[in-house]
């Protein structure tokens, strides 16, 4: 499974965010972040089995299909 990120730099700190709203979502509930962080991406991994791959797009794509 592919997950989507940009990043944004934030008053000089790099954010990431998830570009799918639905994924984007679920993570927040689940975690009550907007963002995420390297644990977090490896944390992911695990629950999904090794079977995820980040792809970083531009942020003016991200809300694009």
């Amino acid at each position: 499974m592919q997950i989507n990120y940009y990043r944004k730099n934030v008053y000089g700190i790099v954010k990431f965010y998830f570009s799918d709203a639905t994924f984007a979502q679920a993570f927040r509930e689940l975690t009550g972040k907007k963002t995420f962080e390297n644990s977090d991406r490896a944390a992911l991994n695990r629950l999904f089995g090794g079977n995820l791959h980040f792809q970083e797009v531009l942020e003016n794509l991200a809300n694009y299909p």
